[in-house]
Formats: structure tokens, C-alpha cells, sequence
């Protein structure tokens, strides 16, 4: 019997692959059990979500053990989505970070600059994407902590240096190494929802962006063309320039198209609509998804909403199920 499994749970899931902690990861399994259709064709992925939530509080429970040495780095996720900028040394993603944010990475023309994250935020139109720069990624090096940066990202940026005839062998070295800790940089996240008995997965599928970085140098186009025989069909290639700004003038429209986002407003009966905070969720969300991110009572109690956006009449009502779009302004009622 197939699975049919849900939208909300296939994104639970995900959550859940990316948790880092075991509290984050009991949160999510309890998430997973509450939206996982209840029929006889998902009794085994219930059993096994049971089982997950068992062992993560024998975990919980467990004395705890003496830490172990070294650094370990989260950064907590604000803004629209959250996208980590990777890269070989003097790629420029310093400079890219600093040109499209306020954050101050520091640039230099030495190789691995950037020994801890650094995040910066930036704008497009009402909402933010958190950027992360990171330490540069070799064959031979990658920070221990990076996972802890990585994994729970919504996004990543893989930026490679056109003055560089090795660039090609720095993007296998990037993408191989992160695939031997379970991380893949892929074009889009693979569908399960069809699969008959999806099952949980400790693999970590990331959405990438492949810049090509200093566009604007003599050799460029022709090192260009060399990267998109190899990744076009794999990859969205954008060439950039992270001195000047070429190629980035539209970046956050980019990141927003790609990200796969939604916003969405919202207004109390009888007052103005709130246009100064919209809430954001991915394509294909619901009302009851965008009634979960106001309050745990709306999701709890909703009973229909009125809403004015794309493919309604002005206050239409409409139902929990409802598939919002972008701009859509909603009025819940409990």
C-alpha cells in the first residue's frame, strides 16, 4: 500500500536530517508522528519513527559524558533562509559576504582568511537571507566544527575563482569531501514523496548555487565555459564578481527564486494588514503551515481564514488546506 505521505511531513523530515542536537531531533520525530498519515501502508515507518524517538531519550537520559576537546560552532538561523558560502582559498567569499552585507569578513589575498563563521544578513525587498562565510575547504583540510555549519543550512553558495586553472579539481575536492560526512551539494533536493515506504535517511541533501567568482578578469569567459561543459546540466551557474558587483546587481531576487519561498502577511478582523514583517514558508505551504508560524493556537484551533492575494477574490474564505502564494495576506479565524 502506498505511503502517500504529506508535503508537512516530508518537510518534517528533512528538519529532522539536518537536527543537530537530540532534543532538536525528539522535536522533529514528535513532529514526524503527528503528521504522518495513519493507515496500514506507513506501520512500518511509524514503528520506526517510534523506535528513533526511543533511542533519543535512552540518549537523553543517559549520564552525561565528559566533552570532548575542540570547537564546536552553530549559528542560529534568522531571515528568510539561511545559506552557507563555500569555496577553496581566495575564492572570494569574504568578499562576497561583505559586498551583499553589513557583516566585516576580512579580505586578504592570502589563502584561508576566515577561520570561524561569519554571518551577515542580507535584504531583499521586506524580508532578509542569512549568509555564512566559511573557512575555505581543501582534498587535504576541512574544519572538524564545519558540519555543525553545514548540515542545517536551507541553501549553500559553492564559489570557485576563474583566475584558477585547478578550479574544476577544487570543486570535486569540495563536493567529494563533504560527500564522505554524509553532505551532498545538489542542483535540488531529490523527491521521496512518491516512494512507497519512504524511509529516514541520514543523508543531507543541500540546495547549491555555483558562482563562478572573479568574472570581470582577461581569462574569464573562456575558464567559464569550461566549468558550465562540466556542471551546467548539474548545477545553476552564475558568474560574478564579488569586487565589483558584477553579476550579483539582482542577487537577492536569485536567492529568493531559488530558495523557493513564499511571504506571506497577515491582519487581525477589523485592523490594518501588517506588511512590515511577512512570514516566510516554502512554495506549495498551507494555510494551516502559515497559522503553525503566528501561533500554536491558530494551528491548534483554526477554523478558516480570509484571505486576499493570487487566484482569490478579495476576503475570500478558505480552508486549513489551502495552497498559499507569494504576497498573500491572510486573516485567521479561531
Amino acid at each position: 500500500m502506498p505511503a502517500n505521505l504529506t508535503p508537512q511531513f516530508i518537510r518534517a523530515r528533512e528538519e529532522y536530517q539536518k537536527a543537530s542536537t537530540p532534543v532538536e531531533q525528539l522535536e522533529c520525530l514528535k513532529r514526524m508522528m503527528q503528521l504522518i498519515p495513519k493507515h496500514k501502508g506507513t506501520d512500518k515507518l511509524q514503528g520506526d519513527i517510534r523506535r528513533r524517538v526511543a533511542e533519543v531519550k535512552r540518549e537523553l537520559s543517559a549520564p552525561k559524558k565528559q566533552a570532548k576537546r575542540g570547537h564546536s560552532y552553530k549559528i542560529p538561523k534568522e531571515g528568510g533562509a539561511q545559506l552557507v558560502i563555500l569555496g577553496p582559498p581566495n575564492a572570494g567569499k569574504s568578499q562576497l559576504l561583505t559586498h551583499l552585507t553589513r557583516a566585516n569578513s576580512e579580505v586578504a589575498e592570502y589563502p584561508f582568511t576566515t577561520h570561524l563563521p561569519i554571518p551577515g544578513m542580507m535584504k531583499f525587498e521586506d524580508i532578509q537571507f542569512q549568509l555564512v562565510d566559511t573557512p575555505p575547504i581543501t582534498r587535504d583540510y576541512m574544519e572538524s566544527w564545519m558540519l555543525d555549519v553545514v548540515r542545517p543550512a536551507d541553501a549553500a553558495l559553492l564559489m570557485l575563482d576563474l583566475s584558477q586553472d585547478d578550479l574544476l579539481d577544487h570543486a570535486e575536492a569540495i563536493t567529494e569531501r563533504l560527500a564522505k560526512v554524509r553532505i551532498h551539494l545538489v542542483a535540488q533536493k531529490p523527491d521521496f514523496e512518491d516512494e512507497e515506504e519512504a524511509r529516514l535517511t541520514p543523508e543531507v541533501y543541500i540546495p547549491t548555487l555555483v558562482l563562478c567568482n572573479k568574472v570581470d578578469l582577461p581569462d574569464a569567459p573562456e575558464q567559464f565555459e569550461a566549468v558550465r561543459e562540466l556542471y551546467d546540466k548539474e548545477y545553476t551557474l552564475l558568474p560574478v564578481s564579488a569586487k565589483d558587483g558584477k553579476g550579483i546587481e539582482d542577487f537577492g531576487k536569485t536567492v529568493f527564486d531559488f530558495c523557493r519561498v513564499i511571504r506571506v502577511y497577515t491582519k487581525e478582523p477589523g485592523r490594518k494588514p501588517d506588511f512590515d514583517q511577512p512570514y516566510v514558508l516554502p512554495i506549495g505551504a498551507t494555510l494551516l503551515e502559515a497559522a503553525a508560524m503566528v501561533h500554536k493556537d491558530f494551528y491548534d484551533n483554526l477554523k478558516y481564514a480570509r484571505i486576499w492575494g493570487t487566484g482569490v477574490h478579495d476576503g475570500q474564505s478558505v480552508k486549513r488546506d489551502h495552497v498559499l502564494s507569494d504576497k498573500d495576506l491572510i486573516e485567521l479565524h479561531i
